[in-house]
């Protein structure tokens, strides 16, 4: 069939973002087609077998919410009025570092994949926050040796 031509395509293989941030793993069919009717599956292969479930499957209309990895429960979506456009991007929101990994979008009705490497650095406030901790500390240390020299 025509549709064996199409292929999944993705904007970039790794992805680098800061904890608290929102990310779209950007993947879409080429030449466009509507993936409406598809199978779409968002996986972390790299969670198996610990982990079984999905990111994110959408099927016939819907997302299938019962085959979801609860860490990820109202924090993915698919950008469903592009899916006419060949557009299966995923969007994570609130990324955790837990997050960082591989994230396999596969379509089975034409047999395309592709994985993308998502890796959550240290948000700014983390940083800062533990800048903070580990300044207070060095004061506390300070007033304890001033008190013991004196």
């Amino acid at each position: 069939s025509a549709q064996r031509h199409n292929t999944l395509k993705c904007s970039t293989e790794k992805i680098t973002v800061s904890a608290a941030d929102d990310v779209i793993l950007q993947c879409r069919l080429e030449p466009p087609i509507s993936a409406e009717s598809m199978r779409i599956e968002w996986t972390r292969p790299d969670l198996l077998p610990c982990i079984r479930g999905s990111v994110h499957t959408h099927e016939d209309g819907r997302f299938l919410y019962e085959e979801q990895i609860p860490s990820y429960n109202n924090r993915s979506s698919l950008f469903v009025d592009q899916l006419i456009n060949g557009n299966v991007s995923l969007k994570v929101s609130r990324v955790t570092p837990s997050d960082t990994g591989k994230y396999r979008c596969y379509l089975p009705s034409i047999h395309q994949e592709v994985v993308i490497e998502l890796t959550v650095g240290k948000g700014l406030f983390e940083i800062y926050l533990s800048g903070l901790f580990y300044s207070s500390l060095d004061s506390v240390s300070t007033l304890i040796i001033n008190y013991f020299d004196n």
